[in-house]
């Protein structure tokens, strides 16, 4: 099976806020949208995506039950979500993120 992605600036802003990762060794993709017109909403989505290519990168099993995946992702939303929110309160002028998970 082959994975791709692409993002598309759109017609209304001059750069993309737009952030994935495609890891089809555990089949996890990522996206994270910034929220275009806000200051920093391509740092605060490539903060997201990172925090999921750091635990990618140290990950090692492949054989978990859905339940224990959903948890993970869980809890890798709430550590992106942390790095940004610190990262934020740090540099005010560095936020605006969405994220989606399924």
């Amino acid at each position: 099976m082959k994975f791709v992605a692409q993002t598309d600036v759109g017609k209304r802003r001059s750069h993309n806020e737009d952030c994935y990762l495609i890891d089809d060794k555990i089949s996890l993709f990522v996206i994270a949208d910034g929220m275009g017109g806000h200051n920093a909403g391509n740092i605060a989505s490539q903060l997201a995506v990172d925090v999921f290519r750091e635990w990618t990168e140290s990950f090692s099993s492949t054989d978990l039950s859905i339940s224990k995946k959903a948890n993970i992702i869980n809890q890798l939303v709430v550590a992106a979500n942390t790095r940004i929110y610190t990262e934020s309160k740090a540099h005010p002028n560095r936020q605006h993120t969405y994220a989606l998970k399924s």
